[in-house]
């Protein structure tokens, strides 16, 4: 019996441990996107989103401000993560169609050094904004953990919706056209 109830508490011991190293330490994009895309609580300033300001690829200095008054969605990815690579081109193809209409995407690469996010970027040809985070910090101020995020900030600066995980075309496209229908006056409505 106390051979029984040794080994019992090490296989939960073990397994309280596997849990906790999962649950601390950073899930990589596979891991993520394998849970779902899940509603993540948003992240606010205390009149909005937070304010940050990042290096372009071209080693000009980005901020959230700069885009006052548009539709914003700030993706936070990585070169190596499978479900960010699967989402970038649905990313490119909403940001041809409507960055006309007061829409930007903002890629920010998370961690990585500027000459694999360039190559990697020039390779597949997108065109949207792409700023680095080398040190993680403005990843760690939104409580970005496992990749990818998706955060859609609305034209008056306040986060309406973010998300954990894989976004399809129809998805990010919704999100956007609800946002461009928001006053800022009503209650925004998730899509």
């Amino acid at each position: 019996m106390n051979k029984n109830l040794a080994v019992l508490l090490a296989s939960v011991l073990l397994a309280a441990a596997a849990v906790f190293v999962t649950t601390r330490y950073e899930l990589s994009g596979d891991a993520a996107a394998s849970m779902g895309a899940v509603n993540v609580p948003a992240v606010a300033g205390e009149h909005g989103a937070l304010g940050f300001t990042l290096s372009s690829l071209e080693g000009i200095p980005v901020s959230l401000s700069d885009y006052k008054g548009k539709t914003v969605l700030l993706n936070f990815w990585v070169t190596w993560c499978k479900w960010c690579k699967q989402e970038m081109p649905h990313m490119q193809n909403v940001y041809e169609t409507y960055s006309s209409d007061d829409f930007v995407v903002l890629a920010v690469s998370v961690g990585e050094e500027r000459g694999k996010v360039a190559e990697f970027i020039q390779e597949h040809g997108y065109t949207f904004p792409v700023l680095l985070d080398p040190d993680k910090a403005v990843a760690q101020a939104y409580g970005v953990r496992p990749i990818p995020v998706s955060v859609f900030i609305g034209r008056d600066g306040r986060i309406a919706y973010q998300k954990l995980g894989y976004m399809d075309e129809e998805s990010i496209a919704s999100q956007v056209e609800a946002l461009a229908a928001h006053t800022g006056g009503e209650e925004y409505e998730q899509h």
